[in-house]
């Protein structure tokens, strides 16, 4: 295994669990300090013992990333705290799914929140840091479904659709 990100610092929404648990674990694997972020505390300290048994490196913040102001707290909170940050991987899922009559305007913009509206924060408060140290990585993880929606998840297909167009722009 190559140290690639040996003393660099990555943040990762979503962390607990599937896509983002894996970048949790590879960087952590690759040397990074990875500061795992997700709403369910336990299963992110699970993830942090193991990594740290494995001699890896891990901080579990649990954090719902609809809390615009915490996240961009977090990140800025992470630089204080390492003096750097070098990835940051926007993952955390929207989680609202339902037909559009069924589907309430709070749950639609849980959607937009959770998926566009903290893939904002989250790019506008890193590049902000990763620029004034003249360095960084950001990666948006997205979904097939924002190119092929389904009838159950038109705000999924749509949000993420939103987080393809703003990451070419951004």
């Amino acid at each position: 295994m190559t140290h690639r990100f040996e003393g660099k610092v990555a943040i990762v929404t979503g962390g607990s669990l599937g896509i983002g648990r894996s970048c949790v674990e590879q960087l952590a694997r690759e040397g990074a300090i990875v500061v795992a972020c997700a709403r369910r505390k336990p299963k992110l300290d699970e993830l942090v013992q193991r990594i740290e048994a494995e001699g890896g490196r891990c901080k579990a913040v649990a954090l719902d990333v609809n809390d615009l102001d915490g996240f961009a707290r977090l990140i800025n909170d992470t630089y204080d705290e390492f003096q750097r940050l070098d990835v940051l991987i926007n993952n955390a899922p929207s989680v609202k799914g339902g037909m559009v009559l069924d589907m309430s305007i709070e749950d639609w913009r849980s959607n937009f929140t959770a998926s566009v509206d903290s893939v904002f924060v989250g790019c506008r408060e890193a590049m902000r840091l990763m620029q004034k140290q003249g360095s960084g990585s950001i990666v948006n993880v997205s979904s097939v479904s924002s190119l092929r929606a389904g009838m159950a998840a038109g705000a999924y297909s749509a949000s993420k659709a939103a987080v393809n167009q703003f990451t070419a722009c951004a």
